[in-house]
């Protein structure tokens, strides 16, 4: 027999023109529930509904919630636990994340009157942090990915420090938004009909991504046909979330504890190391570069570099030197790496060598051809580095701005706001070109914001305003961190120009917090000049409250022009312009190695 579960994840983030809420309450949401109230008690369904889901939906549509309540009930569907908000931060205490839980819980059991079964994490790596607490709040297991999969991999329930897991191989073929290939998902359950022992396949979808691709009629009529023959299959039998330990009591052939991820993947091979190399891990960084160490050993290179959603680990909390020690030692040893939630802006050739600079999460990040990934903030404090700026005569393509944009996955649009990370929803992302005047314009909605991003490019420049207005519905003061290097227009010859990152007070200037008085007593500055050429700043800002900020850095690095407007505390505008720079470490760094 073979049993196959779905569980349907509603999420929206609840900072959403009404118009975008109107449109997906009457295209998306309702034919979605009317599809799976026709097919009746069929097909088990399990749902994850989201506070931010709620809270979108609650006031403007209420009648979509009232209809949900009613739909779980009368199809005996699971309503399965998680954190109220996600994405939350990676690095939460125990207290938090059991609050967090608890409130989703009580919310669930009060709204549809049940919330119970199966864990589902935001991030599959919290999995042996939380499992203690997750089995002392009464949580039988939790899912280990979020993913849609399917896989010729066998899923099995691995035990962990007395928690149950569902292990869930990954496929990158079946987590694509429909039009989903049916024909190959029937054919691949039938063989497993042949099979003697139970089998179990998971998907996991969100609710909105069904109907992006084929729109509503299409997207209704490639459900409704995947389910019809789905339950035509004599041994392949639909099941509740719920229902999953109860197919799968025992699991003799795995081992009966393990303590970390690496016994994972040797459990799950690739396919689990995509799946670690997917989520948001909270270890320190160290450990996560072994693990993809390991993922990089098992793969081609080439070919990892061109799946879609493929992220080095490389952010978090750690010692900066862990992070300088591997990135070192996997440039000997590989070519290329993949630059965390990497938005790509630039990229050009300097004597041959392809430089990249990268927008990731509030930090910039340059990758060069010897495979050197540079978090700067990172490494600010601890090593000497060289950069050298890009000379005046090389210019932008609109095209490849434009095209690199729009070609970006929903969660490439994050920024580091709040407390929270924020991954805006696909639905909310409009993106506006005026090609004559080299602006693209860009918005989206998170959870926490709604955010204006205007790009000026210029000839070796990339000027980005920022207008990030909060939520009314958040409390809590809206913190904005970005790291940035603002770039110089006359720099001469390159070869005698440089910055060098790090505390040596004979080659730069340390701008001091001291500059900063009144209104901008909460931002932090670590300014570094090169005195003698005045190539660009680094900084880390913390924006507190609401606040202009026009930065522009003259020609010798010394004219540094701060223009702040107080406003009011909902929102924040800053504009800053970005430019990059060619990496070659200093004497001193490299014989340190």
């Amino acid at each position: 027999m073979v049993y196959l579960s779905f569980v349907w994840v509603f999420h929206q983030p609840t900072i959403q023109h009404k118009k975008i809420l109107r449109e997906l309450h009457e295209e998306v949401y309702m034919p979605f529930l009317k599809v799976l109230e026709d097919l009746n008690k069929d097909i088990k369904p399990s749902f994850v509904v989201t506070g931010s889901f709620i809270d979108a939906y609650f006031t403007e549509h209420s009648e979509l919630i009232e209809y949900l309540k009613d739909l779980i009930v009368s199809l005996e569907a699971s309503v399965l636990p998680t954190l109220y908000y996600y994405p939350i931060p990676t690095e939460i205490s125990q207290e938090s994340f059991k609050k967090h839980l608890e409130l989703h819980v009580n919310i669930m059991n009060s709204l549809f009157k049940r919330c119970s079964g199966i864990f589902f994490p935001p991030y599959i790596i919290w999995t042996p942090k939380y499992s203690p607490l997750l089995k002392s709040m009464g949580i039988v297991g939790t899912l280990i990915n979020i993913n849609s999969i399917i896989s010729k991999k066998v899923p099995v329930l691995i035990p962990w420090k007395g928690v149950k897991i569902v292990g869930l191989p990954v496929s990158m073929d079946i987590s694509k938004r429909v039009p989903w290939d049916i024909d190959a998902l029937v054919e691949y359950l039938k063989s497993l009909e042949e099979t003697p022992n139970e089998q179990l396949v998971i998907i996991v979808k969100n609710v909105e991504n069904v109907f992006v691709a084929g729109g509503k009629e299409s997207s209704l009529k490639i459900l409704e046909d995947m389910f019809s023959r789905i339950l035509s299959l004599d041994n392949v039998k639909l099941i509740n979330v719920d229902n999953v330990f109860k197919v799968y009591r025992k699991a003799s052939e795995i081992p009966a504890t393990y303590s970390c991820p690496e016994d994972f993947l040797k459990l799950t091979g690739e396919l689990g190391s995509l799946a670690l190399i997917k989520s948001c891990a909270s270890k320190a960084l160290y450990y996560r570069m072994k693990i993809v160490q390991q993922l990089m050993e098992r793969a081609d290179v080439k070919s990892l570099l061109e799946l879609e959603e493929m992220h080095v680990l490389t952010r978090g909390r750690t010692n900066p030197y862990y992070k300088y020690k591997y990135v070192s030692k996997f440039s000997k040893k590989y070519s290329k790496f993949v630059v965390p939630y990497g938005v790509r802006i630039l990229e050009h050739q300097i004597a041959g060598e392809p430089i990249i600079l990268y927008e990731t999460r509030g930090l910039s990040s340059i990758i060069n051809s010897y495979g050197y990934i540079i978090s700067l903030l990172d490494l600010l404090n601890h090593f000497d580095y060289v950069a050298t700026a890009l000379p005046e005569n090389i210019e932008l393509s609109m095209n490849m701005i434009e095209d690199e944009f729009r070609a970006l996955p929903p969660h490439a649009f994050l920024e580091f706001i709040g407390e929270n990370v924020q991954i805006p929803s696909a639905h909310s992302i409009e993106i506006n070109t005026k090609r004559s005047e080299g602006i693209i314009e860009i918005r989206y909605s998170t959870r926490s914001a709604y955010v204006e991003k205007t790009y000026r490019i210029g000839s070796n420049t990339l000027t980005v305003s920022y207008h990030v207005k909060k939520n009314p519905y958040i409390n809590d003061p809206l913190s904005v961190r970005f790291l940035l290097m603002l770039p110089v227009s006359d720099i001469g010859n390159t070869e005698s120009h440089r910055m060098i990152i790090g505390y040596s007070e004979k080659d730069y200037e340390i701008l001091e917090t001291r500059k900063i008085s009144g209104a901008w007593s909460n931002y932090k500055w670590i300014g570094l000049v090169d005195c003698d050429s005045g190539l660009g700043v680094y900084f880390w800002v913390d924006s507190i409250n609401g606040t202009y900020v026009s930065v522009s850095l003259g020609k010798k690095g010394h004219d540094i022009r701060i223009f702040p407007e107080l406003s009011n505390t909902s929102y924040y505008k800053f504009e800053i312009t970005i430019g990059v720079g060619k990496l070659i470490q200093t004497s001193s760094s490299a014989s340190s190695q």
